[in-house]
């Protein structure tokens, strides 16, 4: 059914703008008997009304949406409101119009198809999974973990010491040379970040400055204090030197040890032997041959990717106030 909108809010304003939205061939013909003919593309001056007709602007803005521009009073308002209502658009509120354009502007700037899909199924589905939802706190935690997602990549943070091939890592997996590799301690002094696409899902990748550390094991005070924890949409990669033998347990999502192409056989056996009691991810690579990047790269896109799983997830600011309402009970 075509609704229409008023797009500067309520209350008195100098002028009121109106959006016509699904205006289709029999509301068109209804309009034009007001005086209201649509324009291609174009902005026009025209006279709006039965027996009073009043000037506005129209724009199209395509095939089956104009905008209007109309006298701002409460009298005008209402006349227009009246007018539109009786060539058959339904008025959407002004909240669901805002909710609407927040949406347009998220699923503009999805970085990826994927990304848009996950979005447009998650808004359209929202109210009847709500309306199907059993809050619980876990159910919350993860539907806020979901939306985060959508509106933002996953950063994958790579630490290490200095010089165990962190910047060398950092452009093979993205397939071109973004950081300096250069065989010296310390080179990468700054933070460089980088988004590239994993399985059809945006992924960020962050090198860090090399940080010597006493042990991996174990985070210090300072890194438990709420700034320095990672956020919900950021994971921690240690990044070692293959050719030394790397902490038998860490704190991170993952291991990566490098250099692979520089062990002999005895080596690759043992450090093989050492990830493979990981608890976390493992994985060794050499970023000159490519070896053992495909795993990494198999691994990064099940980290990108984002499953809605069947709670409701909230996308626009109207949608999170409901679920947090339905959360409260």
């Amino acid at each position: 059914m075509p609704t229409f909108a008023c797009l500067s809010g309520a209350g008195r304003s100098a002028i009121a703008v109106w959006r016509l939205v699904g205006v289709d061939a029999a509301t068109a013909a209804q309009l034009a008997a007001l005086g209201l003919r649509t324009t291609d593309n174009r902005v026009a001056l025209r006279g709006f009304g039965d027996d009073i007709r009043e000037e506005v602007v129209v724009s199209a803005i395509d095939s089956a949406t104009l905008e209007l521009t109309t006298h701002g009073g409460g009298a005008a308002g209402e006349r227009a409101r009246a007018l539109l209502a009786n060539c058959g658009l339904r008025e959407k509120p002004h909240a669901e119009c805002r909710d609407d354009d927040e949406f347009e502007c998220l699923l503009a700037n999805a970085a990826t198809r994927a990304v848009a899909d996950a979005l447009l199924t998650a808004f359209v589905t929202f109210d009847e999974r709500l309306a199907n939802w059993r809050p619980t706190a876990e159910g919350r935690r993860t539907a806020l973990t979901i939306r985060h997602r959508l509106r933002a990549p996953v950063r994958v943070v790579l630490r290490g010491r200095p010089n165990v091939g962190k910047s060398s890592l950092l452009n093979a997996l993205l397939g071109y040379e973004r950081a300096v590799v250069y065989d010296r301690e310390g080179v990468t002094r700054d933070r460089i970040s980088a988004r590239a696409i994993f399985g059809g899902w945006p992924l960020e990748l962050l090198d860090t400055a090399g940080v010597e550390r006493h042990s991996f094991t174990s985070p210090s005070p300072s890194e438990t204090s709420d700034t320095a924890q990672p956020s919900r949409n950021e994971i921690e990669v240690l990044v070692v030197d293959g050719t030394r033998s790397p902490p038998d347990a860490t704190r991170f999502a993952a291991t990566i040890a490098t250099k692979q192409d520089l062990l002999s056989d005895r080596q690759r056996t043992e450090i093989v032997d050492t990830l493979a009691r990981h608890p976390s991810e493992a994985f060794l690579v050499s970023s000159v041959t490519g070896s053992g990047l495909a795993r990494v790269i198999d691994w990064l896109t099940r980290i990108a990717r984002v499953e809605l799983g069947t709670g409701p997830v909230p996308v626009t600011l109207r949608q999170m106030k409901q679920l947090e309402e339905r959360a409260a009970g």
